[in-house]
C-alpha cells in the first residue's frame, strides 16, 4: 500500500470521528430539549412524517418540488404552533400542559414505566462529570 492510500485513510477515519462528534453534540442538544418541553416532540415527529410524505409526493406522486415545499412547510409550522397551544400557568405559576403536551408527557410515562422509571442504561462518568459542574 503506497503511501498516498495511507493519507486517505487517515483523513477518512478522522472526518469519521468527526461527524461522530458532531451527531454526538446535536443529540445532547436535542435530547435535553426534548426532555425539558414536552410540546417539543410534537413538531420533530411531524417534521419527519412530512419529510416521508414529501419524498412520496415528488417521487409517487409526480408533484413539482415547489408546491411540495409549500404544503410540507405550512403542515410542518402548523404542527409547532399546534404543540404549545392549550398551555397555561396556574395562579402558583405552575405550567399546565395543553393537549398536545400532556399526551406527549403521558407516552413518555408509559414508556418511563416500563423499566421502573429507571434508566435503560446507566453510562455513569457523564452524569458525574455533570454533578460536579
Amino acid at each position: 500500500m503506497n503511501s498516498f492510500w495511507i493519507v486517505v485513510l487517515s483523513i477518512g477515519r478522522l472526518l469519521d470521528l468527526h461527524l461522530m462528534l458532531l451527531a454526538g453534540a446535536f443529540i445532547g442538544i436535542l435530547a435535553a430539549t426534548l426532555s425539558a418541553r414536552p410540546d417539543v416532540p410534537f413538531g420533530i415527529i411531524v417534521l419527519g412524517l412530512m419529510g416521508l410524505l414529501g419524498g412520496h409526493m415528488m417521487y409517487r406522486w409526480k408533484m413539482g418540488i415547489a408546491s411540495v415545499t409549500v404544503v410540507v412547510v405550512a403542515v410542518t409550522i402548523a404542527a409547532m404552533a399546534l404543540g404549545p397551544m392549550g398551555q397555561h400557568r396556574e395562579a402558583g405559576g405552575a405550567l399546565v400542559q395543553g393537549p398536545v403536551g400532556s399526551g406527549i408527557a403521558w407516552a413518555n410515562g408509559t414508556v418511563d414505566a416500563i423499566t421502573g422509571n429507571q434508566p435503560a442504561a446507566d453510562l455513569g462518568m457523564p452524569r458525574k462529570i455533570a454533578a460536579q459542574a
